[in-house]
């Protein structure tokens, strides 16, 4: 019988590489089967998931999901499972949280792929732990809110316009100021408001 240790090592190589990326991925990446018991759970999903693999491995894919989302997540890989497309995002789901082994519930961004691996239908899920993304989003629109409430409760004119001069924000400060409401001046020119006699300063200023 002849053999093919050249060959062999290639497939060994080939192996080697595909665990030593999976496993310094930045990105977590669990892998399930068709009954989406897990099968692979990388070093990044380790840490997300505040789990060992030794832990997961074998278990259903609902240990890792908020009970709330499990019958979701469960209907969409096997509806995606159905399909012939090979790779998909999972946003379409709306907001995907991941479940820590300490209860805390976390934001992800998720794709998943499937694959026939002797003879077995395995589907693989790249997660992203975007809780740090969520916490500044909502640090923004907290401080926008503010700012917004601020601009509209002051007794000043406050007016935001294009650098074409058209009006595109007004406050109850300028109502006051020009006595133009702020539906009857947004969209409009402030050349509007500048006299007559001095027209020709706002295009020296633009």
């Amino acid at each position: 019988m002849s053999s093919d240790p050249v060959g062999s090592g290639r497939v060994q190589l080939s192996d080697a590489v595909l665990a030593g990326i999976v496993g310094s991925a930045m990105d977590g990446i669990v892998a399930v089967d068709r009954h989406q018991r897990v099968i692979l759970l990388n070093a990044a999903a380790e840490r997300m998931f505040g789990r060992t693999a030794a832990e997961v491995l074998g278990q259903p894919l609902d240990r890792l999901i908020p009970e709330r989302f499990r019958a979701l997540h469960k209907s969409h890989i096997e509806a995606f499972g159905r399909t012939s497309v090979s790779r998909r995002s999972m946003g379409n789901l709306g907001a995907i949280y991941g479940l820590r082994a300490n209860g805390e519930e976390f934001p992800i961004e998720a794709s998943i792929s499937q694959a026939q691996i002797d003879n077995q239908k395995i589907f693989a899920v790249i997660l992203r732990d975007i809780s740090d993304r969520k916490r500044v989003e909502e640090a923004l629109h907290a401080s926008t809110t503010l700012v917004q409430s601020i601009v509209d409760s002051s007794e000043d004119a406050i007016i935001g316009k294009t650098l074409s001069g058209i009006i595109i924000s007004w406050n109850s400060g300028a109502e006051k100021l020009f006595g133009y409401t702020a539906l009857e001046a947004l969209g409009k020119p402030i050349s509007m408001l500048i006299p007559q006699e001095r027209a020709a300063e706002e295009p020296a200023i633009l």
